[in-house]
């Protein structure tokens, strides 16, 4: 199966393979004929349409464009093992995204955007984009190290700390490990809403966490950042 609507797609698909299936927002397989996304809020709302015109709207549990092609992907795989557009709509529906990835948790009055199973630049600036979008009072964005990318890591380290200072709607923004703040260094950068420190811990040390007016935070990192420590500190605030 080969989604369409990803260009980078495409140049894989070599003519000689046989019984590929694509599929498309426009093009959907099985009960679905295709299907429009919307952003309410924080989440991602679609109709669903079939062969008949029949229509249903669902609203998922995810946010961000980059998970547009992941609800994309699981209706088509649906519609591929014959499912109905009602049963598709109900499994949309009812996942529940966990395992720190796209989570969106409440935790007293702050709404947190938990992302820290892995990351790469392009993981990163679609992360970023969906948060700059966001309508919010206070946001603060986090961002721990990409690790594993050898010769690019600084440039792409510093193409993200440009890119988050360029947006005047993040309030905070803090920078998690060595990697970012030596790039920090090296942009000889000082800004009163830039916070660099090299693990969760001295963030933590710092009491960064409990001046925190009600916000929307985006966590995204490395999984070895473990950038999810950092929910667990605001709820044991709360306590």
């Amino acid at each position: 199966m080969v989604n369409q609507d990803e260009q980078s797609l495409k140049s894989w698909i070599h003519p000689k393979l046989r019984k590929v299936t694509k599929y498309g927002q426009q093009n959907l397989v099985g009960a679905l004929k295709h299907v429009k996304f919307q952003d309410i809020g924080n989440r991602i709302e679609l109709e669903m349409e079939g062969p008949t015109a029949d229509k249903v709207v669902v609203e998922s549990r995810l946010y961000g464009d980059f998970n547009r092609h992941n609800i994309l992907t699981a209706l088509a795989v649906g519609g591929l093992f014959d499912l109905s557009m009602d049963q598709m709509a109900n499994g949309i529906k009812s996942y529940v995204p966990d395992n720190n990835r796209s989570q969106v948790l409440q935790v007293g009055s702050h709404s947190i955007y938990l992302d820290a199973y892995n990351a790469n630049p392009t993981s990163m600036h679609l992360a970023i984009d969906f948060f700059k979008r966001l309508s919010a009072v206070h946001k603060v964005i986090v961002l721990g190290d990409m690790l594993e990318l050898g010769a690019w890591s600084s440039s792409a380290h510093t193409e993200l700390i440009q890119l988050c200072l360029a947006e005047p709607s993040f309030d905070r923004i803090i920078f998690i490990g060595p990697i970012f703040m030596e790039s920090l260094r090296e942009l000889g950068l000082k800004n009163g809403r830039v916070t660099a420190v090299s693990h969760i811990r001295g963030f933590i040390d710092r009491g960064g966490l409990s001046s925190m007016p009600s916000s929307h935070i985006l966590l995204k990192g490395s999984r070895k950042m473990q950038l999810e420590g950092l929910v667990h500190e605001f709820r044991q605030n709360l306590d």
